[in-house]
C-alpha cells in the first residue's frame, strides 16, 4: 500500500512524503516518517473478501430449474448479490464482495435465492463466525443442494 500525503495550498499541493507498506493479514498501526517533517500515523483495517462461490444440485421447484442468485452480509451490512444465472442447477458466480469494516469471529452470511416473478424462494442460509486467513467451505442448503464458496479475512 502507498499512502502520499500533501499540504493542501490554494495554487499548488506539496507533496510531504509518502509512507508504503505491504498489507499483512490482520489489523495493523503504522507510523510513518515524512520526509519534509513530522508523522503520520495510520491503521491498515482487516478486509474479508468473499468469492468462488459456486452451488450444486439446487432444488427444482414446480416452475422448472432454479434461477439462483446469493445475497453477501457481513455482520449487519449487505455486501450485495450476485447476477442470477437462469435455469441451472449447478450455477457458478463470478462476482467477489470485500468489506473492510471486518473482524474476526464476524458474523458471515450467504443467502441462496430462487428468482421467481414475484417473491423469490429462499433455498438456504449458510452462516459463519470469519477467522484470519483464506478458508473454502461447502454448506447444504435446507431446500436442497449445496453452496461452495472462500474467503479470505486479512
Amino acid at each position: 500500500m502507498k499512502l502520499k500525503v500533501y499540504d493542501q495550498d490554494i495554487w499548488l499541493d506539496d507533496l510531504l512524503g509518502i509512507c508504503q507498506r505491504q498489507i499483512k493479514l490482520g489489523t495493523h498501526e503504522h507510523e510513518c516518517f515524512l520526509k519534509k517533517g513530522g508523522t503520520l500515523r495510520y491503521t491498515t483495517p482487516s478486509a474479508n473478501s468473499v468469492f468462488n462461490l459456486r452451488a450444486s444440485k439446487l432444488h427444482s421447484g414446480i416452475l422448472g430449474t432454479p434461477d439462483a442468485y446469493v445475497e453477501v452480509f457481513c455482520g449487519s451490512a449487505n455486501l450485495g448479490e450476485t447476477s442470477v444465472r437462469h435455469n441451472n442447477r449447478n450455477p457458478w458466480w463470478e462476482e467477489d464482495f470485500t468489506y473492510f469494516n471486518t473482524q474476526e469471529n464476524d458474523m458471515m452470511m450467504l443467502k441462496v435465492h430462487d428468482h421467481d416473478i414475484g417473491l423469490d424462494d429462499l433455498l438456504g442460509v449458510c452462516q459463519r463466525q470469519i477467522k484470519l486467513g483464506t478458508h473454502e467451505h461447502e454448506c447444504f442448503l435446507e431446500e436442497g443442494g449445496s453452496l461452495h464458496y472462500a474467503y479470505t479475512l486479512g
